[in-house]
């Protein structure tokens, strides 16, 4: 019969091209956020999925080789597993599938990443689906090598065609790949890491897993080493390591002794850039920010204050550990930070996040380097008040805001300090308690996420100042950012992403208490912390890089992730 002929004609190739599209469907979902402002890579980067099962395919389809046969149809399978695997480590913990997210997944989340994609009872039923799908692939296999033959008609034409084709989309889809990642900026190759074609992703697991097996450790961090002479002439030029409290004059910079805070709230809010808020840039669109245009023109508000790192993790160590170099941190561990300077003045401290503590391993690594007291991630929101996750990161600005207004309320008459980090503003964007009017004005979903974050900040501030036991003479509520933009569209005005400026914002009843901090100086994220150890009456540590925004430095310095250091001030950049 016609159908005994060489299996791979039609039902072999045909059983590639299924898993091809499966693959590449799967890919697609990963690369559905285009909001950003980033460059994803292409959409049909999942042809790349398939180039090394393609690869195989030829000596069988050529040669008639059946081992060749079964073993591109096993790695047509591990394509749709690898896939599957990236999902559910993006959808839990927003990490690209590599060794050391899958390790870390098995590590510490106690399969909270699988129990949530598959239900509550997933051990019930996904134990017979393995053992099904492993019986299907066994079944192809024998079912490939018994109805092979060492001779038969040649590949049908449409088959023909649709390899080569296929082929051909794979060995571009790579290439292209290739050529992108070395020439693209990392900054705007956001998505790429997530949809790469799967036998990169396959080199760089092999790489990962070999270095942990042998247990040769591979790190950026280099040594630590003296500054010469040439660099500390340089920094004092700069005033790096000025603590002085006067100006030019002899003046009192400083504020009194006497006068320390109860209460600090920290809010940081995601990838705010100081050009996005609309009192500060004419370009962006009316009333877009009308919270934040409110409080730079009421409160004591800095216009010359960069974020020291970026992202997000690097970000916080600036703003908790007075410090750059967040892989060094990490590696560190037990670090003196704003959290552990609070506790020892009988301060309660608390992290609070939106997203799950999984991503990042933030939980395990947060609670490492930052020692808060207290840390709210998903899962304590879940455990505290039943919310579940109700965006693409966790819960939403409004949700966060409730949470931590639950919380402090009931710690209103102790002292404490508390970071919020937001991610409405992050892409894939987070818009709630936005009017059907206000979405049709600000039309796209950048605009629309930065009017929601500041809409609810302007709501979560009216509650907290509402409550004379909360918000009083004794509390102090900053108002910046974890970092400056790494997305959005551009209403900056400037060629890249780098490390810039951020909001810094201090409201307080005592507004006073910041007649003598010169509001136009130069500095970065890496000089709160030594300010609000000040005013917990804590000792700013040796460790801390950064200085007082009280003091005479007025320069501003700024790490990049690919470790440039970038120095600011009113006479050069």
């Amino acid at each position: 019969m016609k159908f005994k002929y060489f299996f791979i004609r039609s039902t072999a190739v045909l059983l590639m091209l299924t898993l091809t599209v499966i693959s590449g469907v799967l890919a697609l979902i990963m690369s559905n956020n285009t909001d950003g402002g980033h460059v994803p890579f292409f959409p049909w980067s999942f042809f790349g999925d398939a180039l090394v099962p393609l690869l195989l395919f030829l000596p069988a389809l050529i040669f008639r080789i059946r081992v060749f046969a079964i073993v591109a149809v096993l790695l047509s399978f591990v394509n749709i597993i690898l896939r599957i695997i990236s999902i559910i480590i993006y959808n839990e913990a927003f990490m690209p599938l590599n060794f050391s997210s899958v390790k870390m997944l098995f590590e510490h989340s106690g399969h909270y990443a699988l129990s949530a994609v598959l239900g509550k009872y997933y051990l019930f039923w996904l134990i017979p689906l393995i053992a099904i799908i492993v019986t299907g692939i066994i079944f192809t296999c024998i079912t490939v090598w018994k109805t092979s033959r060492t001779k038969g008609k040649n590949l049908p034409l449409l088959w023909s065609v649709f390899f080569t084709a296929l082929l051909i989309c794979a060995i571009v889809s790579n290439s292209l790949y290739a050529i992108a990642v070395r020439t693209t900026d990392a900054q705007e190759f956001y998505t790429g890491h997530l949809v790469r074609p799967l036998p990169f992703l396959s080199l760089d697991y092999a790489n990962d897993a070999f270095y942990y097996i042998t247990r040769n450790k591979r790190s950026s961090i280099s040594p630590p080493q003296e500054i010469s002479p040439e660099s500390q002439k340089i920094l004092q030029e700069l005033d790096f390591f000025n603590e002085q409290y006067t100006n030019a004059n002899g003046e009192l910079t400083a504020p009194p002794s006497s006068v320390f805070f109860d209460r600090i709230i920290i809010i940081a809010l995601e990838s705010l850039d100081l050009e996005y808020i609309g009192a500060l840039n004419p370009a962006m669109p009316e009333n877009i920010t009308p919270t934040l245009d409110n409080l730079v023109k009421t409160y004591p508000s800095m216009t010359n204050y960069y974020t020291a790192s970026q992202p997000t993790s690097w970000g916080l160590t600036a703003l908790l550990l007075s410090r750059l170099d967040y892989n060094r941190e990490c590696a560190e561990k037990k670090n003196i930070s704003l959290f552990t300077i609070a506790a020892t003045q009988e301060y309660h401290t608390y992290y609070f996040a939106p997203l799950s503590g999984i991503f990042g391993d933030n939980r395990k690594t947060y609670a490492d380097i930052f020692q808060p007291h207290s840390q709210f991630f998903l899962e304590e929101w879940n455990r505290e008040l039943q919310l579940t996750r109700s965006c693409t990161w966790g819960i939403s600005d409004s949700e966060l805001y409730n949470g931590v207004l639950h919380i402090l309320q009931k710690e209103r008459k102790k002292r404490f300090l508390a970071l919020i980090s937001t991610m409405d503003s992050h892409p894939p964007y987070t818009v709630n308690n936005l009017s059907k009017e206000e979405k049709q004005k600000f039309k796209t979903p950048f605009l629309q996420a930065l009017h929601s974050t500041d809409k609810n900040l302007g709501i979560f501030l009216k509650k907290v100042m509402s409550d004379p036991e909360l918000y009083n003479q004794r509390t102090l509520i900053v108002v910046t950012s974890d970092h400056s933009a790494t997305h959005g569209e551009n209403f900056l005005n400037r060629p890249n992403f780098l490390p810039d400026r951020i909001p810094l914002i201090f409201i307080t009843p005592q507004k006073g208490v910041f007649k003598n901090l010169d509001l136009q100086k130069y500095a970065s994220s890496i000089d709160l912390p030594p300010t609000l150890a000040i005013f917990m009456g804590g000792m700013v540590p040796s460790t801390f890089m950064g200085r007082s925004l009280f003091s005479r430095k007025n320069t501003a310095f700024c790490w990049t992730h690919d470790r440039t250091l970038l120095i600011h001030d009113q006479d050069r950049s």
